[in-house]
């Protein structure tokens, strides 16, 4: 199998980055992400590890067509026998620290190497290349061409570098999804709260002065409307800052205007909604069902 040209690659990358664009789970990122670096990067074979409390646990195989291969690879890097410490001399502590691809040439008689898994993989020689995400390390990228009849180059080092980091902006993504499904719910447990504790104040001054309460005809009384109809969407992207305790200054830098223009927003926004400050604000949107 001959290599890809540079153009060819670029469009694999490219292929490979949109295919993992939509995934919002890390585990399955790292798994896709072996395939892929085959399947439209030019590499034969692909090994995901995952960097956990100072090991290489693999994570994930994809050897093409020798799917057995792969399986015997998985359960073998799953094991005591396969698991690799990162230890100091070992070519990946060296990537680790230099968050750098690199490509390892004779893996074979290479002592800085996995040793298990390069034997029982065959291996001549292997590019790997670090997932970075929230700025720390948490996977390795390990490919080759071992069914081609080629060395691995330059070429191939910066093809997995390039891939590796559309896969950790992937992870970032999925981090992020993660910790607003987690703020989604802390928000919803405040609202039900919110609404608990409000029921109860009524109650109480329906007991106390039940007249109040029969004075009128809901005819009398006219519909307020949601606080989130009476913003702009600009007004409802400085809401959504005020809401997780975004300050003027976060807030222009958040929506890129100036701080002035931040507070005028929030003053105003304070106006509509009748509000005296920004915890009123924030509870009067709570009420009406956090929805802007």
């Amino acid at each position: 199998m001959a290599p890809l040209e540079p153009t060819a690659r670029v469009a694999g990358i490219r292929r490979a980055l949109v295919a993992v664009r939509d995934v919002d789970d890390l585990s399955r990122l790292l798994t896709d992400a072996g395939q892929l670096a085959v399947d439209a990067c030019g590499f034969d074979r692909c090994i995901v590890f995952a960097v956990r409390d100072g090991e290489l646990v693999t994570h994930s195989v994809y050897f093409g067509r020798r799917s057995d291969w792969a399986a015997q690879i998985l359960e073998l890097g799953r094991s005591a026998e396969g698991r690799q410490q990162l230890r100091p001399d070992l070519v990946e502590s060296e990537m680790l620290r230099r968050r750098m691809a690199s490509v390892v040439s004779d893996a074979q008689n290479d002592p800085h190497t996995p040793r298990a898994l390069v034997r029982a993989t065959d291996t001549r020689s292997y590019v790997a290349a670090p997932v970075l995400c929230e700025d720390r390390v948490i996977a390795f990228l390990h490919a080759d061409v071992h069914f081609s009849d080629r060395e691995l180059g330059e070429l191939d080092r910066e093809t997995l570098a390039a891939f590796a980091t559309g896969v950790g902006l992937a992870a970032d993504r999925c981090v992020l999804h993660r910790h607003l499904l987690l703020q989604q719910e802390q928000v919803f447990r405040l609202r039900d709260r919110a609404g608990t504790l409000g029921s109860g104040i009524f109650d109480i001054d329906l007991a106390i002065a039940p007249e109040v309460a029969t004075a009128g005809t809901t005819r009398d009384i006219a519909p307020r409307p949601r606080a989130s109809a009476l913003l702009t969407p600009r007004q409802r992207e400085v809401l959504e800052l005020l809401l997780a305790g975004a300050s003027n200054l976060d807030i222009a830098r958040r929506l890129v205007i100036t701080e002035s223009t931040a507070k005028a927003h929030v003053h105003r926004i304070l106006q509509l909604l009748g509000a005296k400050n920004r915890a009123e604000a924030v509870a009067l949107w709570l009420r009406d069902g956090g929805e802007v």
